[in-house]
């Protein structure tokens, strides 16, 4: 998923894309770190505290669980994205 964003951004702007790989490197760091610290996703019909996410780049988002201290990532998202659609 996200390098379908930034093949759609290198489309438009290759140092744009190439910022957006660097803030998704600098989230997955902050996640290594303590990924306690991110918010709960909250979206209807996605049971509560069960999934976390982290923006970055300003519109695009980390969807992830924490399980026995291993971050799973499960998607990558434009938060210009419908919500309903991230598990579908």
């Amino acid at each position: 998923m996200l390098l379908r964003h930034v093949e759609f951004l290198a489309r438009v702007s290759v140092l744009a894309a190439k910022k957006l790989a660097a803030e998704y490197r600098k989230s997955l760091a902050e996640l290594k770190k303590n990924p306690e610290h991110f918010p709960f996703l909250e979206v209807d019909g996605i049971p509560p505290h069960l999934y976390r996410k982290c923006l970055f780049y300003g519109r695009y988002e980390l969807v992830f669980l924490v399980a026995d201290n291993i971050v799973n990532i499960d998607t990558v998202r434009d938060c210009r994205q419908n919500p309903d659609s991230l598990f579908s």
